[in-house]
């Protein structure tokens, strides 16, 4: 069977992306059946859901999409010339806005997964950055089909700074994890400090669907990089979390993995489990344990293979 390349799995989601999208402005999300959607993006029913696993992954998938080219314009102009722009330069962008603020109104779980995707990782991190010291650090990384830095190493006492930069994270359409890591890496790197606790904190799906997607390759960066005393901390959000390829990660950058599925859970980690974790006391350090055979009988490790 032959192999399909990267860069045409990219171009036909970036298809299917843009068809669907004339299809919900057109249709409305009830009336945009599966058959419509085919006939609106020139694929198969087979290839959408390859790429979207349910009509609502797809139009969460356009919406995202619509918020990062949103986000791009919202940094530069005022609030009316952006409005006037994104209606003169896309007659459908209004009309998948209104379909949007329905959804919201009528369908709940429409409404907990779009809010799940956006709130829950910026309410984790805003909890984040206020249980930190201001002598701290902390450098803000997004990424979707590319990666870029949303705020240079800031100095926590800055705070007002690092808010204002979460609060411009928008959820976008594909995760190029490697991108991410990448960057991130590199941005760590740049602002590492010796005698002190370095850090990548990753919150991501863990589905990685752009870019590189080999999680060999992935691994072997993170595991280059814990190396240099940068180690990995993976948090997991989104109803569809690749917790396999999360954990391996964290395995390798020298740091642990967690799923979190709502607020509450989002600020025990950064309250409660993180910071237990921030001060290093020793690097690759390890721990033999021997039982008495005439005491233990028996016993299972648990915890190291999965951490």
């Amino acid at each position: 069977m032959p192999r399909v390349s990267q860069d045409y799995l990219d171009a036909q989601r970036t298809e299917i992306l843009e068809g669907a999208r004339r299809c919900f402005a057109e249709l409305g999300y009830e009336e945009a059946t599966v058959v419509r959607l085919e006939e609106a993006t020139g694929r198969s029913r087979g290839a959408i859901f390859h790429h979207f696993p349910t009509k609502l992954d797809l139009f969460l998938a356009v919406l995202e999409r619509d918020a990062e080219r949103e986000a791009a314009r919202w940094e530069g102009g005022s609030f009316a010339d952006v409005l006037a722009g994104l209606a003169a330069e896309d007659p459908d962008w209004a009309t998948v806005v209104i379909e949007q603020s329905r959804r919201r109104r009528t369908d709940r779980s429409f409404r907990a997964r779009w809010q799940g995707r956006t709130d829950l990782v910026r309410d984790a991190l805003h909890t984040l950055v206020d249980q930190l010291r201001p002598s701290d650090a902390v450098a803000i990384v997004a990424f979707s089909t590319n990666a870029r830095v949303l705020r240079e190493t800031t100095r926590v006492s800055e705070r007002g700074d690092l808010h204002a930069a979460i609060d411009r994270l928008r959820p976008d359409d594909s995760t190029n994890l490697d991108a991410g890591l990448t960057l991130g890496y590199r941005v760590a790197r740049d602002g590492f400090r010796e005698a002190t606790s370095n850090r990548v904190i990753v919150l991501s799906d863990g589905l990685a669907n752009t870019g590189s997607t080999d999680a060999a390759e992935i691994l072997s960066k993170v595991r280059e990089e814990a190396a240099k005393q940068i180690s990995l901390l993976g948090v997991g959000v989104g109803s569809q979390y690749g917790d396999a390829l999360m954990e391996k990660l964290a395995d390798g950058g020298d740091g642990f993995a967690v799923y979190v599925s709502d607020l509450d859970q989002a600020r025990d980690v950064f309250v409660h489990r993180l910071p237990a974790t921030l001060e290093v006391r020793a690097l690759d350090a390890k721990v033999q344990v021997t039982f008495d055979a005439r005491t233990v009988k028996d016993y299972t490790l648990i915890g190291y293979g999965r951490r």
